[in-house]
């Protein structure tokens, strides 16, 4: 029954830890961004990119999650499938990431090393990433669960 009540797709505030004030989004190989500014709509594909320092939406073509790269101004970079929201926080940029659950619990797994572990353990892990997802979820506000130790630390 829980089951039926849990999203298809996870919000994920990504990078915060970073405190970002601007930042890079790049498509990844064989992907095209739509990159939504306020007052602005643009299209770019790899090796174009955009800067950004306040509110923006990355999507596919036609809202669709997509494979993009987030790089940040002291070299860290990750690789997300899904799609991003940035929102001005203070001083900072939040970035929330969302994706399928599923992939979500695929990038926590392979945080964790996981993959490594034998079939059932690894169906195990996957069984306590999700419950935990649903546990923690409501511990930020505008964002189910946060890509740090706070909540579950994410891999791209």
């Amino acid at each position: 029954m829980i089951a039926l009540t849990f999203a298809t797709t996870v919000h994920i505030g990504v990078l915060g830890s970073f405190h970002p004030v601007q930042l890079e989004v790049r498509p990844a190989r064989h992907s095209v961004l739509v990159v939504e500014e306020p007052g602005r709509s643009e299209v770019i594909q790899t090796p174009e990119f955009a800067r950004l320092d306040g509110p923006a939406k990355i999507t596919g073509p036609k809202g669709s999650f997509t494979r993009f790269t987030i790089c940040l101004p002291n070299g860290i970079e990750r690789e997300y499938y899904g799609r991003l929201e940035v929102r001005r926080h203070f001083y900072e940029l939040q970035l929330i990431v969302e994706m399928d659950r599923e992939v979500a619990v695929a990038s926590i797994l392979a945080a964790e090393g996981a993959y490594s572990l034998p079939p059932e353990a690894l169906r195990a892990q996957a069984i306590a990433a999700r419950s935990y997802m649903l546990a923690v979820s409501g511990r930020h506000d505008g964002f189910d669960m946060c890509d740090t130790t706070h909540c579950q630390r994410l891999e791209s």
